[in-house]
């Protein structure tokens, strides 16, 4: 579960670096016995959470060297190049969905100045604007 509310599509990092939380639910009991015996359990569960994610990047990738992954500066390297892929990707498809939308708010300003119905306006266009953008740019 993450830490705050907001969904987003899985592999789609935002386009700033925030912080986020994984928050596991483990009993009390296991806390207790594990603050007693001096186990640093949140510094565990990162690190063996970074290895899975690494393991999981370069299996993807084909690689089967699991020693990578315990190499931190490696499995870090590993882990930001697939973040900045994602990212990068992420970018690509904002700049196609903004000028998808310029164009389309050319195409809806025009058909308004022609005195055309949305509707007449999507056939010529050759598909259906989104309301959100037929608001912004036609008006009614």
């Amino acid at each position: 579960m993450r830490g705050n509310s907001q969904k987003r599509p899985v592999g789609r990092p935002p386009s700033e670096e925030k912080m986020e939380y994984l928050r596991v639910r483990v009993p009390e009991k296991l806390l207790i016995i594990a603050d007693g015996l001096g186990i640093p359990y949140k510094k565990i569960v990162r690190e063996n959470f970074e290895k899975m994610l690494c393991t999981v990047i370069l299996t993807k990738r084909g690689d089967t060297n699991c020693e990578v992954c315990e190499n931190v500066i490696l499995r870090n390297k590993i882990i930001e190049e697939e973040f900045q892929k994602a990212h990068d990707e992420f970018k690509r498809e904002q700049i196609k969905k903004f000028e998808e939308e310029q164009k389309m708010s050319v195409v809806i300003q025009q058909a308004v100045l022609d005195g055309k119905t949305r509707g007449e306006a999507e056939s010529e266009y050759g598909r259906v604007f989104p309301d959100h953008i037929w608001k912004k740019y036609g008006g009614n």
